[in-house]
């Protein structure tokens, strides 16, 4: 290393491109809960939105996330498909309270086959 000589230096640029990209992805299902009493958001309240249009941000960008939203405008009261309206039955997966763990997913809302 003595014996080295630096004979010219260059000025160069060097630069260094990084693509990050962001994706989501959305679907609709219906679901169920008992109705507890009062205003609904139903149709008569204004058209339903499509799924992109709902505002449903990520916490954070380029992290896994599972958001559960209700979609505007399409709430409704219907009669129970398991008691017929009777209110007479209570639910051998929920014990009456109303809602239960998915197993598959374990309530994040998606799961791997």
């Amino acid at each position: 290393a003595k014996q080295m000589s630096i004979a010219k230096i260059n000025y160069d640029s060097a630069f260094h491109y990084e693509l990050q990209t962001f994706t989501e992805k959305r679907e609709t299902s219906w679901a169920f809960t008992p109705y507890g009493g009062g205003d609904i958001d139903g149709p008569g309240t204004g058209p339903a939105p499509l799924p992109c249009e709902v505002v449903a941000g990520p916490a954070n960008l380029f992290h896994d996330e599972v958001k559960v939203v209700q979609v505007p405008h399409t709430a409704s009261v219907k009669e129970c498909h398991r008691c017929k309206g009777t209110g007479s039955l209570q639910c051998s997966e929920c014990h009456g309270k109303g809602w239960t763990r998915c197993l598959s997913c374990h309530g994040d809302g998606w799961y791997t086959d």
